[in-house]
C-alpha cells in the first residue's frame, strides 16, 4: 500500500478483516498523526477563547492538512450539544493569518470556541489585540 500522507510504501497483513478496509496510513504516520484534544484558554479583556486543537503538531503541508481535516468529525457531537448562542469557529490558515482583521468584530461574544486540526500559536499576536 502507499501511504496517503507521506507517499511511502508499506506492507500490510491482509486478512478477511482488512480486505475491504485497508490501512491508508503507514505505521509511522499512524503514530505521528494520532488525534487527541488539547484545550487552551486564552483570556482577553471582554471574556475568553476556548481553543481546541485536535493535534499538537504544526503542519505546513496543505495536502496533509486537508487529509487530517477528516478527524474534525470528532467535534461534531460536541458542537451539536452546545447551546445555540455559542460562537464556534473552525480555524485554518486563512483565519489564523487574518486574525487581526476579524477578531475585533467578534470579541463582544464570549466565550468564543475555536477549533483547529493542527496547533496554532496564538502568542504571536500582540496582547493589546486581546
Amino acid at each position: 500500500m502507499i501511504c496517503k500522507l507521506c507517499h511511502s510504501k508499506h506492507a500490510e497483513n491482509i486478512s478477511f478483516m482488512t480486505l475491504f478496509r485497508p490501512e491508508l496510513l503507514c505505521p509511522s504516520c499512524q503514530k505521528k498523526y494520532i488525534p487527541h484534544d488539547s484545550v487552551e484558554i486564552i483570556p482577553f479583556t471582554d471574556g475568553w477563547i476556548e481553543y481546541h486543537s485536535l493535534m499538537d503538531i504544526v503542519e505546513e503541508n496543505p495536502s496533509i492538512k486537508k487529509y487530517l481535516f477528516r478527524f474534525m468529525r470528532t467535534y461534531f457531537t460536541e458542537w451539536m450539544k452546545s447551546p445555540s448562542d455559542n460562537l464556534i469557529l473552525i480555524i485554518d490558515d486563512d483565519e489564523y493569518n487574518r486574525f487581526e482583521l476579524w477578531f475585533p468584530v467578534i470579541r463582544g461574544f464570549s466565550p468564543l470556541y475555536f477549533y483547529s486540526v493542527t496547533y496554532y500559536d496564538w502568542s504571536v499576536y500582540p496582547d493589546n489585540l486581546f
